[in-house]
């Protein structure tokens, strides 16, 4: 999975901040192997001209699914730590619903793991009550 960090606004990225980042993103995500192709981090202050304001540090995490379309999510924050660190849990989360709904579609498995009963080979016996 290959990590691809922009500052937006004007910022400068440092290589220790890009690389606390990545370290995030990655600790996240790396459950998902090579089903992701690549993750997108923009990190911005919306009202840095005005030094001000409670939520200002935004964080947009998009990520490339192989073969599928990309998933993205969006964060405010106080700080940039907090902003990166929310958006990194909230794709985790997207990602579980939305691949655990495809594989349950695809793969029909119970969120216990125990996979579905497909069609009978044979008829159910009779019982009194369907006689």
């Amino acid at each position: 999975m290959f990590v691809y960090i922009k500052a937006g606004n004007g910022m400068r990225m440092n290589d220790h901040w890009e690389s606390d980042i990545e370290t995030i993103v990655q600790w996240n995500l790396n459950r998902f192997g090579d089903r992701i192709t690549r993750v997108d981090v923009l990190v911005s202050d919306e009202n840095s001209d005005k030094k001000e304001g409670d939520a200002d540090k935004r964080c947009v995490i998009e990520a490339k699914l192989a073969g599928m379309e990309p998933i993205a999510v969006r964060t405010h924050a106080p700080t940039f730590d907090a902003a990166v660190v929310h958006c990194a849990e909230k794709i985790r989360n997207k990602l579980d619903r939305h691949l655990g709904r495809l594989e349950d579609k695809n793969r029909r498995i119970f969120q216990s793991g125990d996979e579905r009963m497909g069609s009978l080979s044979r008829p159910l016996p009779k019982t009194k009550s369907s006689e």
